[in-house]
C-alpha cells in the first residue's frame, strides 16, 4: 500500500508475538495511513493475507483491547479531500 501517513502517533498496544525462538514481547507505535493506492502483488504475498473490514468488525476481531481502541481512534482521523482513510496492521 501507498499514501499518505499521519504525521502524529495514534498510540501504542502491546503484545506478545510467537516466533521461532519463543515468544517476544512487542511494543507498536500506530498512525493513521489514507490510502492512495493497493497493491495487487507485494513480496510477502504467500506470508501475509489482507482484508479489509468495517471499523466495528475490525474492532471485535481484534484480539487485543488496545489494539480495538486504536482502530476507533484511526477512524476518526480526516483524510484528505476524495483520499480513503485506512487503518493499516502489518504482522
Amino acid at each position: 500500500m501507498r499514501g499518505r501517513v499521519e504525521p502524529y502517533a495514534l498510540g501504542t498496544f502491546e503484545y506478545w508475538k510467537r516466533s521461532k525462538h519463543g515468544r517476544v514481547f512487542l511494543q507498536v507505535t500506530t498512525f493513521a495511513m489514507h490510502v492512495e493506492h493497493v497493491a495487487w502483488d507485494w513480496p510477502e504475498r504467500e506470508e501475509r493475507k489482507r482484508a479489509w473490514f468495517s471499523p466495528d468488525i475490525a474492532c471485535r476481531l481484534a484480539a487485543n483491547d488496545e489494539l480495538s481502541a486504536l482502530i476507533r481512534e484511526a477512524v476518526s482521523v480526516k483524510a484528505p479531500v476524495s483520499t480513503p482513510t485506512a487503518f493499516v496492521r502489518a504482522s
